[in-house]
């Protein structure tokens, strides 16, 4: 079982069991497919706290990309100060970005 994987530019860490794809709902199987965190915005400004894919990654987290985006950048320092699985903190701040810029 992967611990995480590279794709587009950064390390996204499986999370493990019990999580599921922010994109397509998946679930982590443990076997053959895995959730990991992927921490960036779509380019519809969606935020993907988890992201699925194999062992390579190839599933929703090589087909989703960051978009080039300020809030994508915040979403990602966002990240940076919480390195857990602190999602839920994560998208909050993310609310009051869209509510501080009018989206």
């Amino acid at each position: 079982m992967p611990k995480s994987v590279k794709m587009h530019g950064k390390d996204c860490k499986r999370i493990g069991k019990g999580h599921t794809c922010s994109c397509c709902g998946a679930a982590d199987n443990g076997v053959d497919w895995f959730v990991y965190r992927a921490g960036w915005c779509d380019v519809d400004g969606i935020y993907m706290a988890r992201l699925c894919g194999d062992k390579h990654g190839e599933g929703c987290l090589s087909e989703v990309p960051p978009a080039k985006s300020e809030k994508n950048e915040v979403a990602q320092m966002l990240c940076d100060l919480m390195p857990g699985e602190e999602d839920d903190g994560v998208q909050s701040m993310l609310e009051d970005y869209d509510y501080i810029h009018g989206e």
